[in-house]
């Protein structure tokens, strides 16, 4: 008797089969938990944070001066970062950034002036005065967001001297 049509398939020629379209791609399917009751769980999955939510969580916690908090929330592990001072990557480049402003503006007060949003895209218009009276000029940084992570940051600012 043909193996095709014993009931099992030991021996029998492979059946070719176009590849069902929701699996053509591994990287789109996600893992499933199964219950007891009802079968298939949908993943769980944290809601991804939109742009605005991210930098709103960024300028809280900055007026908060709880940068520990804002560069493990939101910032990502492969950040890049640039500035008039370099080029700086990873969490370690922000929390590098941030000393830097600290020494160029000790202890100062921030104004967030202007906040643009668009896509996975901020500007946030700024201005800082130190303790000292320094103060800064044309104070600008621009964010890219992916994933709900601050991806990309670019600085500007120039600083006023005491009078």
């Amino acid at each position: 008797m043909d193996p095709r049509f014993r009931g099992d398939d030991r021996g029998a020629p492979p059946i070719d089969r176009p590849t069902p379209r929701h699996a053509r791609s591994a990287d789109r399917l996600l893992p499933l938990k199964h219950s007891p009751n009802t079968g298939v769980l949908p993943p769980e999955e944290k809601p991804m944070r939109s742009t605005r939510e991210v930098i709103e969580d960024h300028l809280a916690l900055q007026r908060e001066h709880d940068l520990g908090a804002d560069v493990e929330r939101n910032y990502a592990d492969d950040l890049l970062v640039m500035a008039k001072d370099g080029v700086f990557r990873g969490k370690d480049g922000i929390r590098k950034t941030a000393r830097i402003l600290q020494e160029n503006l000790p202890d100062a007060t921030y104004r967030y002036e202007l906040l643009r949003v668009a896509d996975d895209y901020a500007l946030l218009g700024w201005s800082a005065t130190a303790a000292n009276g320094a103060r800064t000029r044309h104070g600008a940084d621009a964010f890219v967001v992916k994933d709900g992570l601050i991806a990309v940051q670019i600085i500007h600012y120039d600083v006023a001297p005491p009078n």
